[in-house]
């Protein structure tokens, strides 16, 4: 998880278990290419536990790395 994608999770006040539910409960709803490096990001779209729409940005780079965590 990157430091940035901790700081959102604290400014929404969403814990560890709610990116991972996220995750768990929810579907890749778009793909993003990065120009410079031609890097994938996946937006994953899902509930956390108290249901509130909610997405996750992650890529893998040998491991799934999230990027982000946002309330819709």
């Amino acid at each position: 998880m990157t430091h940035h994608a901790f700081d959102e999770m604290i400014a929404d006040d969403l814990r560890t278990r709610d990116v991972e539910q996220i995750i768990m409960s929810g579907s890749i709803i778009r793909v993003e290419i990065d120009k410079p490096g031609r890097e994938r990001k996946y937006v994953i779209f899902g509930k956390s536990i108290d249901g509130s729409n909610a997405e996750v940005i992650a890529k893998i780079a040998g491991k799934v790395v999230i990027i982000t965590v946002y309330l819709l």
